[in-house]
């Protein structure tokens, strides 16, 4: 599947009830973003919501200084507006950009409502009573703010909530698929996945079968079929290619590239 992002900028194609959503040209920017998008970051949200309404989940891997926040921020009053995906939505992040977030939220959509799940264990306490009782989609808030730590402390409460987006940051921190983090994050029920990073993809099986399993969890579904399936497109390409493209497991790394390549966008 391929989710070609049409530069031209033609008028989007609005939500039609009871039909499917269709994206053409470059969506406009969200009534409820103050400030003015850039036509890349314009594009980042096309790209984002295209994905949205085809149901996958993608990874957004701007280089830093991009604007993946703003990106991000401006897809989720887009789909909450529109209701392709019901809210709350959760953003996970390291402790050092909890409050970053939480800045950027009230400077560019102030109209979303957000709250920060951290601090002292009565603090959190608090805020889960007070925010988090009315499971499994509480109505309170659009977006919950929580860092790494939190989420695999508070992850009883967060796992009674039906999220619409859950967001990551860095998301390299789930390359290892047997940490508890990456466990506690899978276990979330959610409507759609959104992984944020600004390092490039490394060479590596476990990293990229980790990706893939959190993107498409019902496609990859354990090691040992991924194992399988590595073998099988070994053996294609063994079969197949010329003698100079072989080198090593290169060839299997350059498909899973590919697999991965619709559902990611990196500038």
């Amino acid at each position: 599947m391929l989710l070609q992002l049409e530069q031209e900028e033609d008028e989007e194609k609005q939500e039609v009830p009871g039909k499917k959503v269709m994206i053409s040209g470059r969506m406009s920017q969200p009534d409820t973003i103050i400030g003015t998008m850039r036509p890349y970051q314009l594009d980042g949200l096309t790209w984002m919501c295209q994905l949205c309404v085809a149901h996958v989940n993608g990874i957004l891997a701007d280089e830093m200084g991009l604007g993946k926040t703003l990106q991000t921020i401006s897809l989720l009053t887009t789909v909450t507006s529109k209701g392709w995906v019901h809210p709350p939505h959760m953003v996970v992040g390291p402790k050092t950009t909890l409050l970053n977030w939480a800045g950027e939220f009230k400077k560019f959509c102030p109209s979303m409502r957000i709250i920060l799940l951290h601090g002292t264990h009565d603090e959190r306490r608090e805020t889960i009573e007070e925010y988090l009782m009315d499971v499994p989609q509480p109505k309170s808030f659009d977006v919950l703010l929580t860092t790494f730590d939190v989420c695999r402390i508070e992850k009883a409460a967060l796992r009674k909530i039906r999220w619409g987006y859950f967001v990551m940051d860095e998301a390299h921190r789930i390359k290892n698929d047997q940490s508890s983090l990456s466990q506690v994050v899978r276990s979330f029920t959610t409507q759609r996945r959104l992984l944020l990073t600004g390092t490039p993809l490394q060479n590596n099986l476990q990293e990229l079968w980790a990706l893939l399993n959190f993107l498409m969890p019902s496609v990859f579904t354990n090691a040992k079929q991924f194992d399988g399936m590595l073998e099988r497109i070994s053996q294609q390409h063994e079969a197949t290619a010329d003698h100079q493209e072989l080198t090593g497991g290169r060839d299997v790394i350059t498909v899973l590239h590919r697999i991965l390549r619709p559902f990611m966008l990196r500038r």
